[in-house]
């Protein structure tokens, strides 16, 4: 096996509190340090520390990793590959260079030495950072200048060569163009059509407030209440508007749902594909729970992304429910200029709990008159949603007040409840393949499932005596 040679250091008393003292911190080789008991007491503060990251880098082992430990410990796969990386590096001192030497065996422990170097110099590059802002020789309260000084680069140089020639490094992870990724996840490539944007802008909003009525309807229950679900659902809204805003055209969606915070904003509405928040999870179990489902459609982030397909400019406005339990006080106003931008987040004095997102469309999306494009949103939004948490309206903005209106619930048109009933009418098999298996739900979670089923086959038994 390649030995590493380790840096000789030499060993002085430990100091009062239990803790090696600064002059062992470093190497003494070459004479580069000289300090005596007096510098020892004044040495600053600055000079301990550089000291301290710099000891923690140098002193690694190969026999801290015995092959006993590998045995008799569970390792994470991650982790495995750096604590083999210590059997195949050495650290050489060269006056004031240090040089890491390497032969690994393979990529991957080559990667891990190349990680290891890109730490060293990190720390290398900070501590001369210290020595020149800071100047170790000075001590507050001393006239004279110490002898301490900082003679090392600030950064270590590399001599990795592979074993026996066994592979050729290169950089061997996957690296995606971001950008790319974005812009196809916001284009046409993915969704096929910019009403898509349009389904996914209201199907956000739908969810918000689906949140907003379950915490109301759990706090009803817990207060052994009727159950307030039909009342709430024509309590609350969600409204779309296609107007003119001087030389722009506006697409504005406004909701009375929960609401978002700061967290969620930066955490879920801007990253693409991030993991169910659990507060989600966490009330979808206790709607289960009172029997009944939370029903959300989607999730945040790459849905967002297919906004930018209607514009680039995008401005939200929201605030966040006291039902939810975590609002902040006040709202939040966000505005970016398209992917890859560098958005704005603001405090905004936003009175009631909900969220409005308004688009600035591109010129192309509204070549001809708003009715015409007000039309076309018209008839996905008639061709795409079958059921709805709350009432809907969009609203042309043109002369005459054209406009879509639904109440909560059912809203399937006529010329496709035929289509949709025979769906729904199918073998019921058909319909249960599409759930995750029952067997990896609780016995609750199977039992407000089973109480659904019912349900539906009493609705579909009612359906097929009106055919």
């Amino acid at each position: 096996m390649f030995a590493p040679h380790r840096l000789q250091v030499k060993s002085p008393p430990v100091s009062r509190y239990g803790l090696p003292s600064v002059r062992r911190l470093l190497p003494l080789s070459a004479g580069l340090w000289k300090v005596d008991r007096a510098c020892s007491r004044a040495c600053a503060m600055a000079l301990a520390s550089s000291s301290v990251m710099m000891a923690g880098w140098a002193e690694f082992d190969p026999e801290r990793t015995p092959e006993v430990i590998f045995r008799h410990r569970s390792i994470s796969r991650k982790s495995l590959i750096h604590w083999w990386k210590d059997h195949h590096v050495s650290l050489v001192q060269e006056g004031s260079s240090f040089t890491l030497v390497a032969r690994p065996p393979n990529a991957q422990i080559h990667r891990a030495a190349e990680l290891m170097a890109d730490d060293i110099d990190r720390e290398l590059a900070l501590c001369r950072r210290l020595a020149d802002e800071t100047h170790f020789e000075n001590c507050p309260g001393m006239a004279g200048k110490l002898r301490h000084s900082w003679p090392f680069a600030s950064s270590v140089r590399r001599r990795f060569e592979p074993r026996g020639a066994a592979y050729e490094y290169i950089n061997g992870a996957f690296r995606p163009d971001t950008m790319k990724l974005l812009s196809l996840l916001s284009g046409l490539q993915l969704y096929g059509t910019e009403m898509a944007a349009v389904r996914e802008l209201l199907q956000n909003a739908f969810d918000a407030v689906r949140e907003e009525i379950s915490y109301k309807r759990l706090a009803a229950l817990a207060g052994r209440q009727a159950d307030p679900g039909k009342e709430l659902a024509k309590q609350h809204y969600v409204t779309l508007e296609l107007k003119r805003d001087g030389d722009s055209v506006l697409l504005v969606c406004t909701d009375d749902g929960v609401g978002m915070t700061k967290r969620i904003i930066t955490d879920h509405l801007l990253v693409s594909g991030a993991a169910r928040r659990h507060s989600i999870l966490d009330l979808e179990r206790r709607c289960l729970e009172k029997g009944f489902l939370l029903g959300r459609t989607g999730e945040f982030g790459i849905g967002v992304l297919s906004y930018f397909m209607l514009g680039d400019h995008l401005e939200f406005t929201t605030r966040r429910s006291q039902s939810a339990g975590d609002d902040e006080g006040h709202g939040w106003s966000f505005v970016t200029d398209g992917v890859g931008s560098f958005g704005e987040l603001r405090r905004h004095a936003q009175a009631g709990s909900g969220t409005q997102t308004c688009i600035t469309l591109r010129d192309e999306m509204t070549d001809s008159e708003l009715r015409t494009f007000g039309a076309k949103v018209v008839e996905y939004i008639s061709s795409h949603f079958s059921h709805i948490p709350c009432t809907f309206s969009f609203t042309y903005g043109t002369a005459d007040g054209e406009s879509l209106s639904l109440e909560p619930g059912w809203c399937v048109r006529d010329d496709r409840a035929a289509g949709f009933t025979v769906h729904m009418l199918g073998p019921r098999s058909a319909i249960a393949s599409s759930r995750s298996s029952d067997d990896l739900l609780s016995p609750e979670e199977r039992q407000v499932l089973a109480s659904a089923d019912h349900r539906s086959e009493e609705l579909i038994g009612k359906a097929r005596s009106a055919l």
